[in-house]
C-alpha cells in the first residue's frame, strides 16, 4: 500500500466505533413519485434521517446490535429521475441526508440517478451525515445562483464513492452572484475520499473546480476527469486550509479552464501541502497553467505533457512545491513558458524532465524562474531558468542541461498507452542516468507528504526503480539481449 494511501486512511478513519444494528433496505425501480406503490430512494433516505428501522412502504431486515443506525440500500438497474425543484421541500429536489446511509447500485451503467437539471442530485446536511456510493452514475444535477455542488453537495459530513460516474453536472453562478463551484462535486468542510474507477466527464462549473471542489480533507485514488470545465481547476481545485489531500493514480485529461490551472488549480496553504504521484495530466488548457497552477504542492512520478496555455506556463506554474521523477514535455504557451514556470520559491527540482516544449517567442520554451536542483534533471534548453542550472553533459551539479542554441534530446516516444505517458526509447540519455543513492525524494523545507530522502521504489506505471533510475517519469522498457536496461 502506498504511503498516500497509508496517510489518507490516517485521516478518513469514518467507521464508528460503537456497535451499530445495520439497517438493509431494497429500493424498488420506481420514481420519486410518493404515490408510487414501492420503496423509492427518497423513502428509503428520509427513513435513515428519522432513525427509523420501517416505515412507509420500505421492508428491512437487521443486522447488528446497538446503536447509532446505519443504512444499507441497495438499487437494482433503474434509472432513478428525482421530481420538482429546490423549492419542493422534502417531496422533491435534492435528496437530503442526515444520516450514516451505504448505496450499493448494480453498475455505473446500469444504476442511474439523475437530478434532470431541476436540483443537485445528493445534500449532506451535516457534520454527522456520511454517505458511500458504489457502482452507479450521478448525472444531470444542476444548482444555479450563490451554491456550490452541480452533482453532489458535501458540508462538513463524509463522502466516499468508488466505481461512480459522474457526467453532465453543473454549478451555475447567476449575474451579480458569487460564482458557483464544485460541478460533480463541492465539498465544504467535509471530508472526501473518491475512489478507484471513479469518472468525471462533461461536468461544468462557472467558480472552481468543473469537477471537483474541497477545501478540505480529500482523497484520490484511481479517479479519471476528462473534458471538465471551470473558471479555475477545470477538472480539480482543492484548498487544503491545514488539511491533507493526496491525488494518485489518475488520468486528468481534456478539461478548460478560462483562468487558472485547466487541469488542476492546487493550494497548499496553512501548513497544509497537496501531494500528488503517479497521474498524467495531459490535453488540458487554460489561460495560465495548462496542466497544473498552485502552491504548496508535491508532485512525484507523473507525467504532464500535451497541456497548453493561452498566456505562461503550458505545463505548470507552481510555487513554494518539489517534484521528483516528473516528466514535463510537448506543452505549449502563447504568450510564455511552454513548459515550467515558478514565480516563488523554495522550489526544489529532482531526478525531473523538462523538455520539448514550446512557447511564441522562442526565449524560454522550457522554464523559468528560481529552482533549486537535487539529484538528476534534464533540462532540454535552459534560457529562463535559475543560474543555478549551468550548461553541461553533466554540469557540475550532475544535471543534463542545454540550451535554445545546442538543446538536448531526452529521446521520448509520443504520448501513448493507458495511462498516456512517454516512454524513453532506445538510445535516450535518460536512461540509468541516476546512480545508485540518488533515486529518492526531494528534500524540502516544508511540511510534505513524501519523506525527505526516502528511496523511490516505483515509476509513474508501479514498475520497479533499480539502482540505477531513469530520469523522468517513467523507467525505459528498452531491453539489451541479457536483460539489462541499455542507454
Amino acid at each position: 500500500m502506498s504511503r498516500l494511501v497509508v496517510l489518507g486512511f490516517l485521516v478518513l478513519i469514518w467507521e464508528l466505533s460503537l456497535s451499530q444494528t445495520t439497517v438493509t433496505i431494497d429500493v424498488d425501480p420506481i420514481g420519486d413519485d410518493a404515490l408510487e406503490l414501492g420503496c423509492s430512494l427518497r423513502e428509503a433516505i428520509s427513513l435513515a434521517n428519522a432513525g427509523l428501522t420501517e416505515g412507509l412502504d420500505c421492508s428491512s431486515v437487521l443486522t447488528g446490535t446497538g446503536f447509532p443506525l446505519s443504512y444499507e440500500f441497495n438499487l437494482p438497474e433503474m434509472r432513478y429521475q428525482l421530481l420538482g425543484d429546490v423549492a419542493s421541500g422534502e417531496a422533491g429536489g435534492d435528496l437530503d441526508v442526515d444520516a450514516e446511509i451505504s448505496v450499493q447500485g448494480a453498475g455505473s451503467d446500469r444504476t442511474v440517478i439523475e437530478g434532470n437539471e431541476l436540483d443537485r442530485v445528493l445534500h449532506l446536511t451535516t457534520f454527522n451525515s456520511s454517505v458511500t456510493l458504489r457502482d452507479l452514475q450521478i448525472t444531470g444535477g444542476a444548482v444555479r445562483g450563490d451554491t456550490n455542488g452541480g452533482g453532489i453537495l458535501v458540508e462538513g459530513g463524509a463522502l466516499d464513492v468508488e466505481r461512480v460516474v459522474f457526467s453532465d453536472n453543473q454549478a451555475i453562478g447567476e449575474i451579480g452572484q458569487s460564482a458557483a463551484d464544485g460541478g460533480g462535486i463541492a465539498s465544504v468542510g467535509g471530508r472526501l475520499r473518491i475512489g478507484p474507477a471513479t469518472v468525471f466527464e462533461d461536468n461544468r462549473a462557472t467558480g472552481l473546480g468543473g469537477a471537483v471542489f474541497s477545501d478540505s480533507v480529500m482523497m484520490v485514488d484511481g479517479a479519471v476527469f476528462e473534458r471538465n470545465s471551470a473558471s479555475d481547476g477545470g477538472a480539480v481545485f482543492a484548498l487544503t486550509r491545514g488539511a491533507i489531500v493526496t491525488i494518485e493514480n489518475c488520468l486528468v485529461r481534456g478539461n478548460t479552464a478560462l483562468s487558472r490551472g485547466g487541469g488542476m488549480r492546487l493550494q497548499g496553504e496553512i501548513a497544509g501541502v497537496v501531494a500528488v504521484e503517479k497521474c498524467s495530466i495531459v490535453e488540458n488548457s487554460a489561460f495560465s497553467g495548462g496542466g497544473i497552477f498552485g502552491a504548496g504542492v508535491d508532485l512525484a512520478n507523473s507525467t504532464i505533457a500535451a497541456n497548453q496555455a493561452e498566456r505562461t506556463a503550458g505545463g505548470i506554474r507552481l510555487n513554494q512545491s518539489r517534484l521528483t521523477g516528473v516528466t514535463i514535455a510537448g506543452n505549449v504557451a502563447q504568450l510564455g513558458v511552454g513548459g515550467l514556470s515558478v514565480e516563488s520559491g523554495p522550489f526544489v527540482l529532482t531526478n525531473s524532465i523538462v523538455a520539448d516544449n514550446q512557447d511564441a517567442t522562442g526565449a524560454n520554451p522550457d522554464c523559468e524562474g528560481n529552482i533549486q536542483p537535487q539529484g538528476v534533471n534534464l533540462i532540454s534548453r535552459n534560457d529562463g531558468c535559475s543560474v543555478v542550472f549551468p550548461g553541461g553533459l553533466p554540469n557540475a551539479n550532475g544535471d543534463l542541461v542545454g540550451t535554445t542554441i545546442l538543446p538536448l534530446d531526452p529521446g521520448l516516444a509520443p504520448l501513448a498507452g493507458t495511462p498516456p505517458v512517454l516512454l524513453p526509447g532506445a538510445g535516450s540519455i535518460v536512461v540509468d542516468a541516476v546512480g545508485v543513492g540518488l533515486c529518492t525524494y526531494a528534500a524540502a523545507s516544508n511540511n510534505g507528504l513524501f519523506s525527505d530522502g526516502d528511496p523511490v521504489q516505483f515509476d509513474q506505471r508501479g514498475m520497479p526503480r533499480d539502482s540505477l533510475c531513469d530520469i523522468g517519469a517513467i523507467e525505459s522498457d528498452e531491453l539489451f539481449t541479457n536483460g539489462f536496461e541499455g542507454n
